[in-house]
């Protein structure tokens, strides 16, 4: 009886974007060039050296997802960019450090803050390239909404 409720709370609490919405929906080539919004959960890759002018992330249907429509987001202090992620200073070749989610960090037009694994609604113009093995969609986002 507890795993019942457990899988009952954990179906409550998954995101369910809205109609159209969803990294699956979102990404067609009917989609190329035009303005559209995605929701789903605010993702890194897996890995990320600096993001200094702008900032590669993932919107991915499902929590914990390793991959996802990317999203290019702005790197700024304003609404609807991302924190910067700063190089590592004084490094040798290959050096990597461990980031983790709170280093992870988008406002949006209200001023929230989401960090890596929240939910998130964005919208931007979207570059379908059906060839891409890596990058198939790409989101250049304009506008960021943190979603409760």
């Amino acid at each position: 009886m507890r795993w019942l409720w457990a899988s009952v709370l954990w179906a409550a609490c998954q995101h369910r974007p809205l109609v159209g919405e969803s990294p699956a929906e979102v990404c067609t080539s009917a989609n190329h060039e035009k303005v559209v919004t995605v929701s789903g959960y605010f993702t890194p890759p897996a890995i990320v050296s600096s993001c200094t002018e702008s900032c590669s992330m993932f919107i991915a249907a499902e929590t914990g997802a390793q991959s996802g429509l990317s999203a290019v987001f702005r790197v700024g202090a304003q609404a609807d960019q991302m924190k910067p992620i700063v190089p590592m200073k004084d490094t040798f070749p290959g050096e990597v450090r461990r980031l983790h989610a709170r280093d992870f960090k988008v406002k949006d037009h209200a001023n929230r803050v989401a960090h890596a694994g929240d939910v998130v609604r964005v919208t931007g113009r979207l570059t379908f390239t059906p060839a891409s093995m890596f990058e198939r969609c790409r989101l250049e986002v304009t506008r960021v909404e943190v979603v409760p």
